[in-house]
């Protein structure tokens, strides 16, 4: 289990951590780049960690990062203050190879902007994926052994759920059947090896849970 350990203090400390790898019940801390805030997003069988970590900077701003063989890396940004780490793949195991590993998130794309965009991470290179037309900020929360990576971008007042094959970023909504009664997919969450996706939307009106393999 990947998570977050916050310790009391002035300010509190909370730190980017696992259970289960070493004593039951324990947390085990991960590190960091000197922040207050880490989080622990992902992890796999390897075990490798996915997450974000503040950096001691003023004003403050937190990196993705890859955790592996007992440190951690800072993966930068596309271009802004801060990015996010959230997905995690790793195609070797038990022994995983750098080339193997690959991250997803968002990142700032320009300094002084808000702005985020979905990124790939592979081999010290993060790459921009995009987002979708009249979406401003996008965010990428899985990937799969196919490197299909899934996620949601918002715009206009909206959350739009998306499909990205390595190169083409798609609307999930584009794919189904109006006649289904979905009026939008906002959300895709997790991506299986088997290409199932699921995600949340609205369902004639209502919030609804989804399963789809496009």
């Amino acid at each position: 289990i990947a998570g977050q350990w916050t310790v009391a203090g002035t300010p509190p400390r909370s730190y980017a951590v696992v259970w289960g790898g070493g004593t039951p019940g324990t947390p085990y801390g991960l590190g960091g780049f000197g922040g207050w805030i880490d989080f622990a997003n992902d992890v796999t069988d390897a075990p490798v960690v996915a997450g974000t970590a503040a950096l001691l900077t003023f004003p403050p701003k937190k990196h993705a990062f890859l955790w592996i063989g007992g440190s951690m890396r800072d993966l930068g940004t596309l271009g802004g203050i801060n990015s996010t780490g959230r997905g995690l793949l790793v195609g070797t195991w038990p022994d995983p190879t750098e080339s193997s590993i690959f991250v997803v998130g968002e990142s700032q794309i320009v300094p002084g902007s808000l702005e985020t965009h979905a990124f790939l991470y592979n081999m010290g290179t993060m790459q921009n994926i995009g987002t979708l037309p009249g979406c401003t900020d996008t965010t990428a929360y899985a990937i799969n052994k196919s490197k299909q990576v899934v996620g949601t971008c918002r715009g206009g007042g909206i959350s739009r759920a998306w499909l990205w094959n390595g190169i083409t970023m798609v609307a999930l909504e584009s794919l189904i059947d109006p006649a289904e009664g979905w009026e939008q997919l906002n959300v895709a969450h997790d991506i299986n090896n088997a290409g199932q996706i699921v995600g949340s939307g609205s369902h004639y009106g209502e919030g609804r849970a989804f399963v789809m393999r496009p």
